[in-house]
């Protein structure tokens, strides 16, 4: 049975949850793991692969951003980051731009 209180318990099923498609439910349980240990890197990293994967870049980049503050050696944080900052870049080029007649 899953422990409730266990952050751990929470990453693994965040984990499964995303890569069944289900990312609501996904970053409720990586919110849940950081509610329980705000100190764990990889769920605020895992949550902001959810944020990003859900069009959420502001969002997505201060989770990647905490992640690398509490790890700075986790490269999945670091390449999150470099993704959220391209989509970003992304979509401000496309503000830029406007609408095409």
């Amino acid at each position: 049975a899953l422990d409730p209180t266990d952050p751990e318990a929470h990453l693994s099923l965040g984990t499964v949850r995303f890569e069944a498609g289900q990312a609501d439910e996904s970053l409720m349980h990586f919110e849940r793991a950081i509610a329980l240990e705000s100190s764990n890197a990889k769920a605020h990293a895992n949550r902001a692969t959810v944020l990003l994967n859900l069009g959420r870049i502001d969002d997505a980049r201060q989770g990647f951003e905490r992640a690398l503050a509490l790890d700075p050696a986790m490269e999945a944080a670091r390449e999150g980051l470099r993704e959220a900052n391209a989509e970003r870049g992304k979509a401000a080029a496309s503000d830029r731009i406007g609408p095409r007649a």
